[in-house]
């Protein structure tokens, strides 16, 4: 059952849609990096995302808006799409949680490196990253200090390749 349900939750995030469903490229319904929309806000309280959830490999421009009235950390974390890894990290969404009560996954994911990473201050920011095909990149926001206090996933977004 616990399966089936991660299997549901997995599947209502990741959704390929009609037409191809393969990673060799053309992803139907997914936007092209340099058009694709990503815009996060987070409040102090929560976060709200608003965007493209499948994109097509590339250079993708972020937008977030740190509206609490602390500095806040942004962590991007990339899995291969369909990896155990990512269906534990996903499992967390199934349980209703924040994303991290301690520390980061040990294995089976990478970080993405991206100007301006860190502590945020209030205010808006920009930055630009790479994603490649094949992954699913989870985005997760929270205040300064998160190790002790959580963060909220603001989203989750598969990558196909070109």
């Amino acid at each position: 059952m616990k399966m089936q349900l991660l299997a549901l939750i997995a599947v209502s995030f990741l959704v390929t849609g009609c037409g191809d469903d393969d990673d060799s490229g053309g992803g139907a319904g997914a936007a092209p990096a340099d058009e694709a929309q990503i815009e996060i806000t987070f409040t102090g309280d929560g976060t709200t995302f608003v965007g493209d959830r499948r994109i097509i490999e590339g250079n993708v421009t972020v937008r977030f808006s740190n509206e609490s009235d602390g500095r806040t950390i942004v962590a991007v974390l990339g899995y291969e799409t369909g990896s155990e890894a990512l269906a534990d990290e996903l499992e967390v969404l199934a349980e209703g949680r924040s994303v991290v009560t301690g520390d980061l996954p040990t294995e089976g994911y990478f970080e993405v490196e991206f100007e301006g990473q860190g502590d945020l201050v209030p205010g808006s920011h920009t930055w630009t990253m790479d994603l490649g095909p094949g992954n699913t990149y989870l985005i997760d926001v929270g205040p300064e200090g998160f190790h002790t206090e959580g963060l909220w996933r603001a989203a989750v977004i598969e990558v196909l390749a070109e």
